[in-house]
């Protein structure tokens, strides 16, 4: 996604890991946020490092002091992963695509993932969040969370900066997020599964594999098994990740194609041109029969 502007950051032997409301403008390759705080999920850091050093475990180094927003920068280098959803929402896997990029990357500080939360509350997932860090710790790759709803340019900016958007769904009906990097021509990591299977595959990005497994309807009460998801293959999201920085670091060729074939995936299932004769037919139909009453 074009040469770096910014200053690199140091390596380090433990996570960077920051929990952040996005609020405010980004640059090239550099997305400004407001901090938030980091004891909102049920107890301070000093209680949970409190906690940690009673059952025998090392804690985490305490969360940055973070600057005011106005002065508040992520400056993101190397290959950037971006990743859109919402912890709460069990299809969307998020701990599978962590694990995978922090075991992969481990000794790569390069790497970063920026996962944009969608969501209202940050107390609900932080603490997973950094709880499944501490046990993957250390690594060196960088990890980024922008939490809360940013404006529309700052999305852009957003897309802007990604060289992969990347899920690990167990089943979608649409997910728009991914359309919409794609059709900016960001190459994709995701399954091609579920709605994926309409719009991805090895021209606009990189497949991880998976297969069914029994499941029940989120509305069920019940939580009979009734229907069936998608069980992601960890294994192959974690080789995706792998040569997908390869394939970004030294075969920009190659990562030239699965950009245009991003965008020729989304121009193909959701462009204008697509959309006209189907709909156009539908509309005649429908007319049709109306006139024949």
């Amino acid at each position: 996604s074009g040469p770096l502007d910014c200053p690199p950051l140091p390596p380090t032997a433990t996570p960077v890991v920051q929990i952040l409301a996005a609020e405010a403008a980004a640059t090239t390759r550099c997305f400004a946020a407001e901090p938030t705080t980091f004891n909102t999920y049920g107890g301070s850091w000093h209680a949970w490092a409190s906690f940690a050093h009673a059952h025998g475990v090392a804690p985490l180094p305490a969360p940055p002091v973070l600057p005011d927003a106005e002065s508040a920068a992520l400056w993101v280098e190397g290959c950037v992963y971006v990743a859109i959803l919402n912890p709460e929402d069990g299809r969307k896997n998020w701990k599978d695509l962590l694990t995978a990029f922090c075991l992969t990357f481990a000794g790569e500080p390069r790497a970063t993932l920026l996962i944009k939360v969608v969501h209202t509350q940050a107390q609900g997932y932080v603490k997973q969040l950094y709880s499944l860090l501490q046990r993957m710790a250390p690594f060196r790759c960088r990890i980024l969370v922008v939490h809360g709803y940013i404006a529309e340019d700052d999305y852009r900016r957003l897309v802007g900066i990604a060289d992969y958007v990347v899920s690990a769904s167990r089943g979608e009906g649409q997910c728009l997020p991914l359309m919409e990097f794609m059709s900016a021509g960001v190459p994709a990591i995701a399954p091609c599964n579920t709605a994926m299977r309409d719009y991805h595959d090895t021209r606009s990005g990189f497949v991880v594999h998976s297969s069914p497994e029994p499941t029940f309807w989120p509305q069920d009460p019940r939580q009979v098994f009734t229907t069936l998801r998608e069980r992601i293959d960890w294994e192959s999201l974690a080789a995706a990740f792998a040569e997908s920085f390869r394939v970004h670091a030294e075969a920009p060729g190659r990562y030239a194609e699965l950009s245009a074939g991003a965008i020729a995936a989304q121009r193909r299932y959701c462009s204008l041109g697509a959309l006209e004769a189907p709909f156009g037919a539908l509309l005649d139909a429908l007319r049709q029969r109306e006139e024949a009453r």
